[in-house]
C-alpha cells in the first residue's frame, strides 16, 4: 500500500489535509522520520463532532452482528500485520520490538472481544412492585464519545477506548498524543476499510491546545474519555461536569512496592525489576516506589542491582540529556531503545543518563537512605547543575 506524504486526519469517511503537519522522530534515532502528520483545525474538529454527531442515530440501531463484522474485521487485521506495526509502535514511542509487538497482539483481541461482546448486550426484564406492570433493563449509547489517549500505549489505549465504544452504538472522535501519531494513523487506516459509515469512526491529530477545547466543550458531545496527566485530567472533568457530560479519567497513579523482612528474595526481586522497567517504567501502573523494612534492605538493593545489566544508552545526538542523582546503594541502569552502554560514577553517587523525552523510569527517581527506601522523588539537576555534572563526570 503507497503511504501518503503526509498522514491526514479522516473525517466523515474521508482523509483531510490540516492546517499544517509535523514530524514524526525516532526518539531512539531523531535522523529517522517516521512521516509528517498533518494537524487539525479547530474547524476540522467540528467537522469530526458534527459528522460523528449525523452518523450516530443510525450507527446506534445497527444490530449486533454488523457491529461484530466489523470490530471483529479490524482485529483480525491487526494481528495480521502484528510485525509491521510492532516495528512502526517501536520506532515511533520509543520501546522495546518485542514489548511493542505484544501491544499490537493485544490491541488486536481487544478489537475481538468488543465484536463478541457486541453479540452479546445484557438487558433485564424484572418484576415491578405494581401488580400487572414489567420493568425492563436496556443499556443505550451515550451519543459522540470524544476519546483522548496518551503516548506510552500508542495502540492498546486507543483500543480499549474505541473498541467498546463501537461496539455499545457510539460514536467516535479519537485524538491521539502529538508524540505517537503513527500508530494512530495506521489503526485508523485499518478502521476506514473495516465497512463502518461514513461519520462513526473519526481522527484528528495534532495539539491539544488548538483543538482539546472543541473536545471537551462542544455540546454534541456526549462522554469523554481521558487517560494522561492529572492535570489536564482536573480540566477535563471541570468541563464535563460544566457540560453535564459522561467522563472517564484515568490519570496516573502511584504504586508502592512494600518488601517486608520474611519476603522471598527471589520473587520480591523479580516484582521490583518488572513493575519498574517493564515498559521502560512508563505505566501507570508501574511500581513508582519501595519500600523496604531494615532487615532486608541491604540484600534486596544488592540484588536487584545485581539482576540488571548495564544497558545501553540510546543512539544519536544527546545534547541536553538531564542527569539524574542517585544516593547510596542502587546504581541503576536505564533499559532505553539502542546505543552505546555509558554511566558515570563520582565517589559513592553515580550519574546516570537518560532520555528526557520518552524513556525516563520511576524507579531511577528514587532516594536511597541506609535503613529504608525514601518516599520522596528527587527531581532532575538544574541545567547549571546538569552542566555541573557532566563536567565532573568526565573529568573535564
Amino acid at each position: 500500500m503507497d503511504r501518503p506524504k503526509v498522514f491526514g486526519n479522516f473525517i466523515n469517511g474521508a482523509w483531510a489535509e490540516g492546517a499544517g503537519e509535523y514530524a514524526n522522530t525516532n526518539p531512539s534515532d531523531t535522523r529517522d522520520v517516521i512521516g509528517k502528520y498533518a494537524r487539525a483545525t479547530e474547524k476540522q474538529a467540528k467537522d469530526a463532532i458534527g459528522a460523528a454527531h449525523a452518523a450516530f442515530p443510525a450507527w446506534s440501531l445497527s444490530t449486533p452482528q454488523q457491529r461484530f463484522d466489523v470490530l471483529d474485521a479490524v482485529g483480525t487485521e491487526i494481528l495480521a500485520r502484528k510485525a509491521e506495526l510492532g516495528d512502526l509502535l517501536a520506532r515511533e514511542e520509543g520501546k522495546t520490538l518485542a514489548e511493542a509487538v505484544g501491544e499490537v497482539v493485544r490491541a488486536g483481541y481487544i478489537f475481538k472481544f468488543f465484536g463478541g461482546e457486541a453479540l452479546r448486550i445484557p438487558g433485564e426484564i424484572v418484576q415491578s412492585v405494581r401488580p400487572g406492570v414489567g420493568v425492563e433493563i436496556t443499556r443505550e449509547p451515550l451519543g459522540v464519545v470524544s476519546i483522548v489517549t496518551p503516548w506510552n500505549f500508542p495502540i492498546a489505549i486507543p483500543a480499549w477506548k474505541i473498541a467498546p465504544a463501537l461496539c455499545y452504538g457510539n460514536t467516535v472522535v479519537f485524538k491521539p498524543a502529538e508524540l505517537v501519531p503513527g500508530s494512530a494513523w495506521a489503526l485508523t487506516e485499518i478502521i476506514s476499510r473495516a465497512a463502518f459509515p461514513a461519520g462513526v469512526f473519526n481522527l484528528v491529530m495534532g495539539k491539544s491546545s488548538e483543538i482539546g477545547d472543541t473536545l471537551l466543550n462542544d455540546p454534541r458531545i456526549a462522554g469523554i474519555s481521558f487517560t494522561g496527566s492529572q492535570a489536564v485530567g482536573r480540566k477535563v472533568a471541570q468541563a464535563a461536569v460544566a457540560g453535564l457530560k459522561k467522563f472517564q479519567l484515568e490519570m496516573g497513579g502511584k504504586n508502592p512496592l512494600v518488601v517486608l523482612d520474611d519476603a522471598n528474595l527471589e520473587v520480591a526481586v523479580n516484582c521490583a525489576v518488572q513493575g519498574g522497567f517493564f515498559s521502560t517504567g512508563q505505566r501507570c501502573t508501574a511500581s513508582s516506589k519501595v519500600i523496604a523494612t531494615p532487615g532486608i534492605h541491604d540484600r534486596f538493593v544488592g540484588a536487584v542491582d545485581e539482576s540488571l545489566p548495564l544497558c545501553p544508552r540510546t543512539a544519536g545526538p544527546h545534547n541536553s540529556l538531564p542527569i539524574l542523582w542517585v544516593k547510596r546503594g542502587f546504581s541503576w541502569h536505564i533499559p532505553l531503545c539502542g546505543g552505546p552502554q555509558k554511566s558515570y560514577s563520582i565517589g559513592r553517587k553515580r550519574l546516570v543518563s537518560w532520555q528526557l523525552r520518552r524513556c525516563p523510569c520511576p524507579l531511577l527517581r528514587k532516594v536511597f537512605k541506609s535503613s529504608r527506601i525514601s518516599r520522596n522523588w528527587n527531581s532532575c539537576l538544574s541545567c547549571a547543575s546538569r552542566r555541573a555534572g557532566w563536567k565532573s563526570a568526565s573529568g573535564t
